[in-house]
């Protein structure tokens, strides 16, 4: 199982995988049933990153109501 870490440097441990497409891979979080981690494939071009950072900095429990949005990034 790949080894991750948030922003903040807390491991995050993965369990069993839940599926797989031409971006990434999702996983279980095993601490956190109501969330998953998704693992791209290739590391995210810089654009992109600073994309997915802004969203997880927005994350509001509203939109987590009605969307899946990123709460944080993974490294």
């Amino acid at each position: 199982m790949p080894q991750v870490f948030d922003a903040e440097g807390r491991q995050i441990r993965l369990s069993r995988e839940l599926g797989r497409g031409g971006e990434g891979t999702v996983y279980e979080i095993e601490d956190d049933p109501n969330q998953v981690a998704k693992l791209y494939h290739e590391a995210a071009p810089p654009k992109k990153a600073g994309k997915l950072a802004a969203m997880a900095r927005v994350a509001n429990l509203d939109l987590l109501e009605v969307a899946a949005w990123p709460t944080r990034t993974l490294h």
